[in-house]
Parts: C-alpha cells; structure tokens; sequence
C-alpha cells in the first residue's frame, strides 16, 4: 500500500498564496447600493379611485433607470396599482418622482393604508437587473376639492 503525502501540496498552495496573494473574493452583484426607493407616507385619492402619490429614488451611474411599480392597498381585495417609468439620472442622488394608482380592486376610502413599491434599473454594460422594495404604513388622503 502506498501512503498518499499531502505535503507537497499544501506547500505547492502555500507557495502559489505567497507569489500572487490569497484568491480576490468574489464582488457582490450587484452591489447593494446600485438602487433604493423611499415610498411618501401620504397618497391622494382623486375621483374614480385614482391614487396619486411619490416616491425618492436614487441608483448608481452605471446604471439605468427602469419602471417603479406600486400598489396601495387597505386590504387584500381594496387595492390599486400602477407603473410609472420615472426620467431620472442615475447620480447616486435622490430624485422625486410622482405615481399614479388605478383602484383594481375593491373600493379604497381615505384611511391607513400600505404602500409597496419597486424599482427596478438595468446595468449599461452588462444589461443585470437590480430593484429596491419599500413597504411603508401611510395614510390615504382626499384630494384637495373632494
């Protein structure tokens, strides 16, 4: 039987370590801060069930920006959703935008509600998609003439 000498391996690794370093770990992508979004705490209900609201959004500059999706609901059968596809730079600053809802389903009434949204943007070079989420509690308001 022959016995197998791990010796010259570990030294072979050890040697190769010291020569070009330890291996590069891996970059996370995309990276964490390539996107956010902020959701208002407030929305307005206009007639016919229109939620108008907005939003902070901000990504890094090698990226551009895509749709923010939203939906306002009081539960899960009252709720509205829209997409908006928000014209700002990708600067690493935060930028308002404004959305609008549509009621598809159930009735929403002024009072507490939750506001989710996303936003998406897609990497210029490489094409990735990478989104933010924001869930905040908020409340929906009557517009202003009611």
């Amino acid at each position: 039987m022959r016995a197998i000498h791990s010796v010259p391996l570990v030294g072979a690794v050890a040697l190769i370590t010291t020569l070009f370093g330890p291996p590069a770990q891996a970059e996370e992508f995309p990276p964490p801060d390539a996107v956010a979004v902020s959701a208002a705490k407030v929305a307005r209900l206009q007639p016919g069930g229109v939620v108008e609201g907005s939003a902070r959004v901000k990504c890094a500059p090698e990226w551009q920006a895509g749709d923010l999706s939203v939906q306002v609901d009081r539960s899960f059968t009252d709720y509205a959703q829209g997409i908006t596809q928000p014209d700002v730079p990708c600067d690493d600053r935060w930028h308002r935008v404004r959305f609008t809802a549509t009621t598809v389903s159930g009735t929403l009434d002024p009072g507490r509600v939750t506001i989710s949204m996303q936003f998406v943007v897609t990497h210029v070079v490489f094409g990735d998609p990478a989104g933010a989420h924001d869930t905040t509690r908020g409340r929906l308001v009557r517009a202003a003439g009611r």
